[in-house]
């Protein structure tokens, strides 16, 4: 195989729906590379990123950066004048603030931990009830059962996370690998949770 073709495959996988993951994997050899390439070009990301993308970053700079050089050598009350229906209850942020908050944006902080919350209607009855009796398990380390619902807490890469995920079915792995890849350390399921596109919804 080529090394365009591997890198046309991986991109095609990271780039497909999470529930049609599986399917892809086990076709994807006998797909063609303008099939593949359609996949990536127009298939959607369900789930938005954890953090900010990099344009995203650079859009954010740049707006403060412009916010700045407007609001030079302007206090408080004559800043917040110009955007009055932005600044009803706060203070706009001017000169060092400003150098503070985009230092911030540029450096990323490893330490942040994100979750997602989604509705427990995108898994099955079965995945619920497995779940639970993960959480219970004594060696259980990245489930943990409550009330509402489930937390499952993201292992460090993608093989160790289907490996955990051992025992639930295609459609809560393909979740968990979704969530995964936004970047998120926690997918917390639960009954009174939003229900997200692109994902199956089971009523029980």
């Amino acid at each position: 195989m080529s090394t365009d073709r591997e890198q046309l495959e991986k991109d095609a996988l990271i780039a497909c729906q999470a529930v049609d993951y599986y399917d892809l994997a086990d076709n994807i050899s006998e797909m063609s590379d303008a099939e593949l390439q359609r996949i990536i070009d127009y298939n959607e990301k369900p789930l938005e990123s954890a953090s900010p993308t990099s344009r995203e970053t650079a859009t954010l700079l740049a707006a403060l950066r412009y916010w700045q050089s407007v609001t030079t050598g302007m206090d408080y009350k004559e800043a917040a004048a110009l955007m009055p229906e932005m600044f009803t209850s706060e203070t706009p942020l001017l000169d060092e603030d400003i150098d503070a908050l985009a230092e911030k944006l540029n450096t990323p902080n490893p330490s942040a931990y994100s979750a997602l919350a989604v509705s427990t209607r995108h898994i099955t009855e079965e995945d619920s009830k497995f779940l639970g009796q993960l959480s219970r398990a004594p060696s259980a380390m990245h489930f943990m059962e409550r009330e509402t619902g489930y937390f499952i807490k993201m292992p460090e890469c993608e093989d160790a996370l289907v490996k955990t995920a051992h025992g639930l079915s295609e459609i809560t792995v393909a979740l968990m690998v979704e969530v995964h890849r936004a970047g998120y350390h926690m997918l917390e399921l639960d009954r009174d949770a939003e229900e997200i596109g692109g994902f199956p919804v089971f009523d029980w």
